[in-house]
């Protein structure tokens, strides 16, 4: 059994996979978008809790995705609007690694998750907008979903 919401498909060789369905990002899908850029607004809003701003560094941030695919997805990203990784300087690429590494301790220790997946978004065909973000999503113990081809 998949997690919840996930329904059945079949891959083009008719393999059963399970495919994530998130009614809850409907909301999201069907409202207006942000003109400006989030991971400029959020931190320099004032108000941590309510952008879901979890954790600070000196020079980058983790969020909580408000409309995410999966529980415990969360974001890193860095506070200067930097689109190329080859761009960062080292000091704040370490910090985000650091933080990735904080992030994934507290979902392996809060969620017992099966395992996480972690992946670095750049550009916005890859849903990072004009920046760099990291990415992390637990996947909860007893809920491992196959969504890929052996």
């Amino acid at each position: 059994m998949g997690p919840v919401g996930a329904a059945p498909a079949l891959h083009e060789k008719g393999e059963r996979l399970d495919v994530m369905w998130a009614p809850w990002r409907m909301e999201y899908i069907g409202s207006p978008k942000p003109t400006g850029c989030i991971f400029c607004e959020k931190p320099t809003a004032g108000d941590d809790p309510a952008n879901h701003i979890v954790w600070r560094g000196n020079h980058a941030f983790v969020l909580l995705n408000a409309y995410p695919y999966n529980n415990g997805h969360l974001m890193v990203a860095p506070y200067k609007h930097i689109a190329n990784l080859e761009d960062l300087a080292p000091d704040v690429t370490a910090e985000m690694m650091r933080l990735c590494q904080d992030a994934i301790r507290a979902l392996k220790r809060d969620f017992n998750p099966d395992g996480v997946n972690m992946g670095i978004n750049l550009g916005s065909a890859a849903g990072a907008g004009s920046r760099i973000t990291f990415t992390s999503t637990w996947y909860p113990a007893g809920t491992a979903t196959r969504t890929s081809c052996p």
